[in-house]
């Protein structure tokens, strides 16, 4: 079984040197092979490991952008899009996973097909602290980054830590003020919820 777990922990380690925003705590960097049981092991795959999430109803996009600039990482997982072009948050969040922003991806899916509105299910986090940063300068290099994806597939909506500030910033820099619900009012809104 060391064997096993020293295999797992170096194939974290490959993929979290591939994927900036694929960090771990210092506290799991830091144990020994003796130290990690199955539950922590589990835990670390479950946040990193994106393929994990797959399954017949998504998601058909993960995005993982980052920016040196301004250190900027963050990922957008694009659930589902049966219904329409996905929506959902953005969270600016210096503890924000992969597998919290898939969850929060799959609930915006169930949630609108539950509701019958047609669009499908997105979530997106960049990793920061909202408090340290220049938060409109962080939105705009992550809508650089996504920016191929908005409006067609995707729709984003503000969520924590993220308003109508953050939310402007965003539709200038991709160009399409379609591109985002939570802008200023004078801004417009894409989403039309009445049939």
């Amino acid at each position: 079984m060391a064997y096993l777990t020293h295999e797992i922990i170096n194939a974290i380690e490959i993929y979290k040197n591939q994927f900036p925003v694929m960090e771990m705590t210092q506290k799991d960097i830091s144990k020994t092979n003796n130290d990690i049981d199955k539950g922590d092991l589990l835990r670390m795959l479950e946040e990193t490991n994106v393929s994990a999430f797959l399954n017949g109803w998504g998601p058909i996009n993960v995005i993982q952008v980052y920016d040196p600039d301004f250190n900027m990482q963050g990922i957008l997982i694009i659930d589902n899009t049966a219904l329409g072009p996905a929506c959902g948050g953005i969270k600016i969040s210096p503890t924000i996973t992969p597998h919290q922003v898939f969850l929060n991806a799959r609930k915006m899916t169930l949630s609108c097909a539950l509701v019958n509105v047609k669009f499908g299910g997105a979530a997106a986090g960049i990793r920061a602290n909202p408090f340290e940063v220049r938060k409109i300068e962080l939105m705009k290099s992550f809508a650089r980054g996504v920016s191929p994806y908005v409006p067609d597939q995707y729709i984003a909506t503000p969520d924590m830590n993220v308003g109508q500030g953050e939310m402007a910033a965003f539709v200038e820099e991709v160009g399409d003020r379609r591109g985002a619900t939570g802008k200023p009012e004078d801004m417009g809104s894409p989403l039309r919820l009445n049939p």
